[in-house]
């Protein structure tokens, strides 16, 4: 099965939490059962950390606009997106275009600014997509607009957390389909570091 990871939403590409969480799951993943891609901003230098999984990494070029929109809903931004709708939909169709080619699966999409990217073009290229969820959204407006996008656009809803599934998806009638993953880590090496005379040697406390 091939996987293609949606991971567009920032103009520098650094990496967080949700890289350091997708690259756990390329490392851990069966690449003698699924055949994973990561699609980036192009450029971007998560690509090396990507690579390094054994994993394909595909660069996207997205227009910098959409890159520097923000969760927010001040008029502002609410004029860029209206002013970007046009480069939005030309990306829709080109990595919808992207997928197609690379001969994906499904499409899995790893975070809220990513799901609309990935989503729009998994639309496109009809083939069924996952979003990943990995934190809660308080913003009353924006969570409505985000439950939309996700009636339209998530064949699945995975949360980290009962709780985030809550925040984000209250009505368990309007969305049956949100599955709780937790993320975890591996327990034995985190116990092995976390001894307390060599923590305080290594960061010199007295």
């Amino acid at each position: 099965m091939k996987i293609a990871y949606i991971h567009i939403y920032t103009p520098f590409g650094e990496t967080t939490g949700v890289e350091n969480f997708l690259l756990t799951v390329l490392r851990g993943l069966d690449k003698t059962k699924y055949q994973p891609a990561v699609f980036v901003t192009r450029n971007s230098v998560f690509k090396k950390d990507v690579l390094e999984t054994g994993a394909e990494c595909i660069e996207v070029d997205v227009p910098l606009g959409l890159l520097q929109m923000t969760r927010s809903l001040d008029p502002a931004n609410m004029l860029r997106g209206l002013t970007m709708l046009p480069n939005f939909l030309g990306l829709r169709a080109r990595l919808g275009r992207m997928l197609r080619e690379w001969g994906a699966d499904v499409v899995h999409t790893n975070h809220h600014v990513s799901n609309f990217y990935g989503g729009a073009a998994a639309e496109a290229a009809g083939l069924p997509c996952v979003w990943h969820v990995h934190e809660p959204i308080f913003n009353k407006q924006m969570a409505s607009i985000y439950r939309t996008f996700a009636k339209k656009y998530a064949d699945h809803i995975v949360c980290v957390s009962r709780w985030e599934q809550v925040v984000n998806f209250p009505d368990e009638v309007a969305f049956p389909n949100v599955s709780v993953v937790y993320n975890g880590f591996n327990f034995p090496e985190f116990r092995a570091k976390a001894y307390r005379a060599g923590f305080r040697r290594e960061f010199g406390f007295s």
